[in-house]
């Protein structure tokens, strides 16, 4: 179990996980729904050796009591994909909510890993493979940028941000929640480039709110 969301800032202290990227994405429901929203949740664990990076997108069900109940994988990347997978199993959220109570909705958590390798570059890995597109209601990466590895930085890091998505599919604010010291600034740097297709309910795009888990594996120098 994770840390709630509420106590994670820039100084806490990041333990493990997804470091090339993972990325942690929630749709945000209209203005007569809210949520889900995250309550709690621990990070995947990075594997010890990674040859590539690559990315993770999976569509999560949240059921009525903020439990996940459903996982389907939109982009694979082993071995990243179970690691992402059977972390987010066991996320708790807060359910999605209409004046009716409490709802079922659907959550995106994309992971984007970074390559082991300090420079930019052709390495070996196992490519990413798509498997289908999100359901309408959540946004949709269509626009991702890898962070550069910080200069200063040493050894794996990773952090988790907060993502504020307009009707436009535009970053409209990006906030650190939780960060490894020394890699919070190029994550935010990355995040606020990414584009996304926007959700929407009845046809029409309504804002969103995405989480995002940027990992960095421990880089190697050729």
């Amino acid at each position: 179990m994770g840390m709630p969301i509420h106590a994670w800032h820039l100084s806490l202290v990041v333990g493990v996980s997804t470091i090339g990227m993972a990325l942690l994405l929630y749709g945000s429901e209209p203005t007569d729904v809210e949520g889900p929203l995250l309550a709690e949740g621990a990070l995947p664990v990075l594997p010890a050796q990674t040859a590539g990076g690559g990315e993770v997108l999976l569509e999560v069900g949240v059921n009525e009591l903020g439990f996940v109940d459903d996982i389907v994988v939109l982009t694979d990347t082993p071995p990243f994909t179970e690691r992402v997978r059977e972390a987010v199993g066991a996320w708790r959220f807060h359910p999605a909510r209409s004046e009716d109570g409490p709802q079922q909705g659907r959550v995106l958590v994309a992971g984007l890993y970074r390559a082991p390798t300090l420079f930019s570059g052709t390495t070996a890995g196992t490519a990413s493979v798509v498997l289908g597109e999100s359901s309408p209601e959540i946004p949709y990466p269509i626009q991702t940028l890898t962070p550069s590895y910080p200069p200063l930085a040493s050894g794996a890091g990773q952090a988790l941000l907060e993502i504020a998505v307009a009707e436009s599919g535009e970053v409209e604010d990006a906030r650190l929640l939780r960060a490894t010291p020394g890699f919070e600034n190029t994550s935010l740097d990355a995040l606020r480039r990414w584009r996304f297709r926007p959700a929407e309910r009845a046809g029409l795009s309504i804002p969103a709110t995405v989480w995002v888990i940027l990992a960095y594996p421990q880089p190697t120098v050729p």
